[in-house]
Order: structure tokens, then C-alpha cells, then sequence
């Protein structure tokens, strides 16, 4: 019985070994990625969010898609009081995170990341030509972000904005910006000189 088992669990562990190898195989690769499982674990496209379920919630989504509803809304010069709802409620969430930091003896930095829509003209206009005629002109690039740093400001929060940073630079011709929407090297590092002076500031204050 003994050698029985010795010669079952060698075999367990040679089955592992093989598996494991398999998944660093290019064929294992072809074989999960065809399934929704493999983009739901690893793209941001089809992640389901917070935010989504807010708006699943409220009915204004359909439950079965994902969506960039919330960004397109936020876009609009005026838009819905959904959007103000949202924000107010984060910035509430972020007084609470504020307030426990310092009981810590810690501060809160805010460093703001606007979207690629937001922070590439071309990647906005593209999208204002997606819109009927009449309704181009209901979209503007940058007011929702603007309103939240200033409430931000308002509310006595350290803010980074990194969005003038990524302009100057997308402008010029530097993408900082994955196409699926992250932070290539080049938004990092716009980011972080974004944050290296506000943070010493609030060394010297200390």
C-alpha cells in the first residue's frame, strides 16, 4: 500500500509538472483565449465596475454589456443629475478616507487621472463625430474635469492634476496613452512630475 501510494502521488506531481508546462505553451495560450473568461479576467473592456453596477442599479443599463455610459454623460455640458450624484459621493467617500488618514497622522494626496477622451483632442473629436449634428455641440473635453478639481480644491483636498501634463504632451505627438485606455510609460512619467512638486510642497509644510 505504501508503494502504492509513493508511485500515485509521483504521478500527481508529474501531471502538475506537465500542466504546468502546458500553460506556458503557445497552443494552451490559442485555446484559452478564444473564451470570455481569459478577456473578463484580463481586459478592461469587459470588466464589469463599481460604476456599472450603480447604473445597473438604477436601470439605466442594460444589465448584459458593458458600458462607457457614465463617461459619455460626464462629457456633456450639462449633464444629468446622475453625474453630480456620483461625484459628490466620491468626493464624501474621500473626506472619510482623509479624515482616517490623519487620525493616522498621514495626508491625502489627490492626483487626478482624466480618460484618454479627455485628454487627447483627436481621441475627443473622433468621438464627437460619432454624435448626431445637433448634439456635437452638448459635449465639452474637459469640463467635468475641471469642476472636479475645483470641488476638490473647495473641499480643502491636495490635488495632482496630471491632465495639463498629458495635453502638452499628446499634443506634441507623444501617445501617453495605451489604445485600450491605461498609462503607457509616457503617462506615468507625466504623472509622476505631476506629483513630485506637490509632494514638496507638503514636506516643506511639515
Amino acid at each position: 500500500e505504501l508503494g502504492a501510494a509513493r508511485a500515485e502521488g509521483q504521478a500527481a506531481r508529474e501531471l502538475g509538472a506537465a500542466r504546468r508546462i502546458e500553460e506556458r505553451t503557445l497552443g494552451f495560450f490559442l485555446r484559452t483565449v478564444r473564451r470570455f473568461p481569459y478577456w473578463g479576467a484580463t481586459s478592461a473592456l469587459v470588466q464589469v465596475t463599481q460604476i456599472d453596477l450603480v447604473l445597473l442599479d438604477l436601470g439605466l443599463i442594460d444589465p448584459v454589456a458593458h458600458t462607457n455610459l457614465l463617461l459619455n454623460i460626464s462629457l456633456m455640458r450639462d449633464p444629468p443629475p446622475l453625474v453630480e450624484r456620483l461625484r459628490d459621493a466620491t468626493l464624501d467617500q474621500l473626506e472619510l478616507l482623509r479624515d482616517e488618514c490623519r487620525t493616522l497622522g498621514a495626508e491625502v494626496i489627490v492626483l487626478l487621472i482624466p480618460s484618454a477622451i479627455q485628454a487627447n483632442p483627436a481621441r475627443f473629436e473622433s468621438f464627437l463625430a460619432l454624435q448626431a449634428d445637433g448634439e456635437r455641440d452638448a459635449f465639452d473635453r474637459t469640463a467635468f474635469h475641471d469642476d472636479l478639481a475645483r470641488q476638490l480644491v473647495l473641499r480643502g483636498f491636495t490635488v495632482a492634476d496630471t491632465l495639463p501634463g498629458l495635453e502638452s504632451e499628446i499634443v506634441a505627438g507623444r501617445a501617453c496613452y495605451h489604445r485600450e485606455g491605461h498609462w503607457n510609460a509616457a503617462g506615468n512619467r507625466v504623472a509622476t512630475e505631476a506629483l513630485i512638486p506637490v509632494l514638496a510642497d507638503l514636506l516643506r509644510a511639515q
